[in-house]
């Protein structure tokens, strides 16, 4: 009997990429000033909502990577010119940009949301409904053993949960990477929003996602210039291509203890990396503790 393992990816292999999430706040018209701040971060990745339509416009050293109407302006998700990305495919939903990105330092997913706002019942299911339509896409192009980073104004309460709404699929960088003193996004109680929202109620609506992130940090940054704070994350990525073996090998690893024999001859698109039949054996080795795997273990190479 043969065991298939899944198509593999190249992972994402530079570190420190830097991603800034920003809602504009599109009723604040101090746009040179809010595109002056944004480009202090020098982000790798920009993840944009409430913007005009000519936003990228303002943006000569990244590549637009689509746009996307929401309930309140538009979304954009840009990258650096040096990343040297090229788009392969993108998913368009309202509030919804998310692109299957190919450069020099491999392949990821990126997204920038905009989530429907309030807290009734019908809203938690129409965010709802937009998060698992998103992880179908990605489940239905095979693109969930890829990094994923998905970030923006989510509208999301402290009751909705990605890692539980997208059954551990994505988790909440915040939860993971984040503390208590950089948890409300918003609003904006300083400078000129401060009579405006001194009573509300503070959330957490800004929000990253991921998914094969080794490692990150996160920051909140105020501004004189959205309702929002800005949120920023430098991540490290993880290796895909034995993630994908850890998981797709369970099954081998539980019959091998049956003392059941398989072989496995149809792993296809492994990476250009030296990677021998006793490398995956001696790693199948290291995480399960199995010292007799059995190794007749023939690897197509493509």
């Amino acid at each position: 009997m043969n065991i298939l393992i899944e198509k593999k990816f190249k992972s994402f292999d530079t570190k420190d990429i830097k991603i800034v999430s920003w809602n504009l706040d599109i009723e604040n018209k101090n746009v040179e000033s809010k595109i002056e701040e944004i480009l202090e971060r020098d982000a790798d990745i920009l993840m944009l909502q409430e913007c005009e339509d000519n936003v990228d416009d303002f943006f000569q050293d990244y590549i637009s990577f689509g746009k996307s109407s929401s309930h309140c302006g538009v979304v954009c998700l840009l990258i650096h010119k040096r990343i040297k990305p090229k788009k392969i495919k993108t998913y368009v939903e309202n509030g919804v940009i998310l692109a299957y990105i190919k450069s020099k330092h491999g392949q990821l997913i990126l997204g920038s949301v905009h989530l429907p706002p309030f807290g009734s019942i019908n809203d938690k299911i129409l965010r709802t409904t937009i998060i698992y339509n998103l992880v179908e896409y990605l489940k239905t192009e095979h693109l969930l053993n890829l990094p994923i980073i998905i970030g923006g104004d989510t509208n999301m309460r402290d009751d909705e949960q990605i890692s539980e709404l997208t059954d551990y699929i994505l988790d909440d960088i915040y939860d993971n990477f984040g503390d208590e003193n950089k948890y409300h996004t918003w609003p904006n109680k300083t400078s000129i929003y401060k009579n405006k929202f001194h009573k509300y109620k503070t959330f957490r609506f800004d929000r990253f996602f991921y998914s094969h992130v080794s490692s990150s940090t996160f920051n909140t940054i105020v501004s004189d210039n959205s309702d929002h704070l800005m949120i920023e994350t430098k991540v490290e990525f993880k290796n895909v291509l034995f993630d994908t073996i850890n998981i797709k090998l369970e099954k081998l690893i539980e019959n091998h203890k049956k003392n059941t024999i398989y072989d496995i001859d149809n792993i296809d698109e492994i990476d250009n990396n030296e990677i021998s039949n006793n490398d995956i054996i001696d790693h199948i080795d290291h995480i399960n503790n199995i010292k007799h795997i059995n190794k007749n273990i023939s690897i197509q190479k493509c």
